[in-house]
């Protein structure tokens, strides 16, 4: 979701609170990944850390997917 929205799904923003660590994690991927770190680092410093261990996990997770396939292919039951 674009941070600038108003737009929420967070229960706590919902009950009136104004910083939500979750939604400030998510905040900061968004903006790592377009490059603005000035704001990444006031919506959650460990977005810098975030963004390279959901990447590593994406592509070991692909990298498993595609073995189950070529295993399920060439063992067919």
């Amino acid at each position: 979701m674009d941070p600038h929205k108003g737009t929420t799904l967070c229960p706590l923003q919902w009950m009136g609170l104004k910083w939500c660590p979750g939604c400030g994690l998510g905040h900061a991927i968004h903006y790592v990944l377009h490059g603005q770190w000035a704001w990444a680092w006031h919506s959650h410093p460990l977005g810098f850390f975030a963004v390279p261990m959901l990447l590593y996990r994406s592509f070991q997770l692909g990298k498993q997917q595609v073995q189950i396939f070529h295993y399920l292919k060439n063992n067919p039951a």
